[in-house]
């Protein structure tokens, strides 16, 4: 069985972000425990973790603390679709996106969650940028907020 830093290296993928540094890679896992397996990361890498705030607290928190091992690199987070509540600090953050659930059978956002999580990020000496994904549009309008925030990371 091959490991995910085997299959990255044995492909070259993980060389491949290095020598086209002109060029911005965006990874996104759930499983952040196998960006430290090919620590150091270059400065083009944009290494993402998906939580979506069903898991428990404590996983929540375990996947962070994982994803903040990487060397090298940005961290940033996908909170989407967004499902219950994000309870953790945000630190060491760069960029985060988040949006609802979207089709016939979704789950309701809860402004309680999408406060908290600008809570959280205001906590932060330095915010993390935050892409508002268009699906939250409408919930905004109904909790208040005038617009979206549609932030790049740079």
């Amino acid at each position: 069985d091959v490991s995910y830093a085997e299959d990255w290296q044995l492909n070259g993928k993980h060389q491949r972000i290095r020598l086209y540094s002109e060029h911005t890679f965006i990874l996104l896992t759930k499983r952040p425990e196998f960006y430290k397996q090919l620590n150091p990361w270059p400065a083009n890498a944009w290494l993402g973790l998906s939580l979506t705030g069903a898991e428990a607290p404590e996983r929540q928190k375990a996947a962070l603390d994982a994803l903040r091992r990487v060397e090298g690199g940005h961290l940033w987070l996908s909170y989407e679709p967004t499902l219950g509540l994000l309870d953790t600090s945000l630190t060491g953050i760069s960029w985060a996106v988040i949006g609802p659930q979207s089709g016939k059978d979704a789950v309701k956002p809860k402004v309680e969650w999408f406060e908290r999580f600008g809570y959280a990020i205001t906590q932060e000496i330095n915010w993390p940028r935050v892409w508002e994904k268009k699906a939250l549009a409408p919930y905004l309008e109904t909790w208040g907020y005038s617009s979206l925030i549609q932030e790049l990371p740079r």
